[in-house]
């Protein structure tokens, strides 16, 4: 079943449509006016129960809509957008045509739609934490530039997105190490379906990964030589990916960088200093780092000196235990004996010292030389 309807503030969509068809149609367009019941309604169509499928709001020029803002503690009101939850766990749609007008996507909006194929989002539109999570079908996603890339929350696709793609697709670096670009640049491109931010002045090249496109099929992803800093977020509902491993190169991990990957086995960092990082800089603390990965079995260092990797990044896992940690040749006693100083908050002259590397199921020895491609 087919439904048009021009929907307005005293005669609104969920008024409009009867209830022997509320759960038959599987084809909807609407303009005019959408009310927060009216995104409840659409919410039901298109659920386990409805049929909905196809959804044209292309033609709505105004909507309830407030987003909240964690940060701000506060909510954030426009007059064309898609509110919070408004169509979690919509398993049936599967075409969504956004508003023209459309200012923001709210936090969690189309989270669960896991038959969501295609949805054609505007530039410059806020994407909400959350927003597309878990929408294994959704394919290629394109970001003009660094500009277009703060409209969007870090984890707005997790679990999401097949390739990113921008307008530079290319690594900028020779195989030497220097950069493509004969003076300093500074903004995103793509490779490999990833974003990354490219910051040069001078002699000094910084690459962050961004984005990962956590709905990719790959199992096995080596982040590229040359990346410094893997931002928040960046491996966040991967449900595929079993193993990821760090160049020398990476230095910096921020917060959530590893969260929710739940077939996620092996963990591999090259570099001989590995810190986290804040995501705010008024933040005193960071924590989360690598969370919520079940399965994690192994984590390889290749640093000689653990006082040069931060303990900090992996203390949250709650599997810690059960986790093998594997260190270089003749380097086991270094960890298991090094102890790292934490002084009381309330006294400073307080103060103990705890051998951290002891929390994980055992320390092993390896030969980088003779893994992972070295």
């Amino acid at each position: 079943m087919k439904k048009t309807i021009v929907c307005t503030k005293e005669n609104p969509l969920h008024v409009q449509i009867k209830k022997h068809e509320k759960y038959k149609i599987e084809e909807l367009k609407v303009s005019g006016f959408l009310g927060e019941v009216d995104f409840n309604f659409m919410t039901a169509m298109s659920q386990e129960r409805g049929k909905l499928r196809v959804l044209d709001i292309s033609d709505v020029t105004e909507t309830e809509c407030k987003v909240y803002s964690p940060a701000a503690d506060d909510y954030y009101y426009s007059k064309v957008g898609i509110r919070d939850d408004a169509f979690v766990n919509s398993v049936r749609l599967e075409k969504v045509t956004l508003p023209n007008g459309i200012e923001q996507i709210g936090n969690r909006a189309f989270s669960g739609c896991t038959h969501l194929k295609d949805v054609d989002i505007p530039e410059k539109v806020n994407i909400w934490f959350m927003a597309f999570q878990n929408c294994p079908l959704l394919n290629d996603f394109y970001i003009e530039d660094k500009n277009s890339l703060d409209y969007i929350c870090s984890n707005a696709f997790a679990g999401s997105i097949k390739r990113y793609f921008c307008g530079l697709d290319k690594w900028p670096l020779y195989e030497s190490g220097q950069s493509i670009f004969e003076s300093d640049y500074f903004d995103i491109f793509s490779f490999d379906g990833a974003v990354f931010f490219y910051n040069a002045w001078g002699d000094r090249i910084d690459i962050t990964l961004e984005r990962y496109p956590g709905g990719c099929d790959r199992i096995d992803y080596l982040i590229p030589e040359g990346v410094t800093q893997v931002k928040q977020h960046v491996f966040a509902g991967c449900n595929n990916l079993r193993t990821i491993m760090f160049p020398k190169s990476c230095r910096s991990l921020k917060e959530h960088a590893v969260t929710d990957c739940p077939n996620l086995e092996t963990l591999v960092f090259k570099s001989q200093s590995l810190y986290g990082s804040r995501v705010c800089h008024w933040d005193m603390y960071y924590d989360n780092i690598i969370t919520k990965c079940p399965k994690l079995q192994d984590i390889y260092l290749y640093a000689e000196d653990p006082s040069g990797i931060d303990f900090g990044i992996f203390e949250e896992l709650d599997n810690i235990g059960d986790i093998v940690l594997h260190v270089p040749c003749f380097c086991a006693k270094k960890y298991r004996d090094y102890e790292e100083e934490f002084i009381s908050f309330y006294d400073y002259n307080d103060k103990k010292y705890v051998k951290v590397w002891r929390e994980f199921k055992r320390i092993e020895e390896f030969d980088p030389t003779d893994m992972f491609g070295e």
